[in-house]
């Protein structure tokens, strides 16, 4: 191979190296949280008027995260007025008072609901959200680690007919 080939062949692969390289720093979009942005922003979720919250340590460094979950449905005197949809989130406190966006989504007819799952081998524990509709059911696993959230796993159900448990008696 001639030296001028050999130079040709090296400039043709420069693009596709610099690609490579963006591709490395740019995260996978299927492993980010399940936020909508447009709809919920981490600022906005404090003030909102339904709120339950849990203290976990998530990331394995033995200092407890405050997770929270909230909606923006109206509080009246006798409690929430829920209307045909609301706004939920999910997000973790760290020190300092940061907040961290682990699930935020607008659910028609619905609710949300979170769970701190079991500890792993190293310490760390995932967060459950599940998300339910008249029409679909969506469970996803988040991790928080150090202020990093990351959609660990999801499943999505298209739901025909609910049957009601025993806790729909109660």
């Amino acid at each position: 191979m001639g030296l001028i080939a050999l130079a040709l062949m090296l400039v043709s692969l420069l693009p596709l190296a610099a690609c490579q390289r963006n591709a490395a720093r740019e995260k996978n979009p299927l492993e980010a949280a399940p936020v909508d942005t447009a709809r919920v922003h981490a600022s906005d979720v404090p003030t909102w008027g339904y709120r339950r919250e849990i203290s976990a340590d998530l990331d394995g460094d033995q200092k407890l995260e405050r997770v929270v979950i909230a909606s923006n449905v109206r509080i009246g005197p006798t409690g929430p007025i829920w209307e045909d949809g609301q706004l939920w989130a999910v997000y973790v406190e760290g020190a300092g008072g940061k907040r961290e966006l682990l699930y935020g989504a607008f659910v028609p007819n619905g609710f949300a609901e979170a769970a701190v799952l079991a500890p792993d081998s190293d310490r760390r524990r995932k967060v459950l959200i599940q998300e339910r509709t008249p029409q679909q059911m969506r469970a996803m696993e988040v991790t928080y680690n150090r202020g990093k959230v990351r959609l660990s796993s999801a499943a999505y159900y298209q739901l025909g007919e609910w049957l009601p448990g025993a806790a729909a008696l109660r």
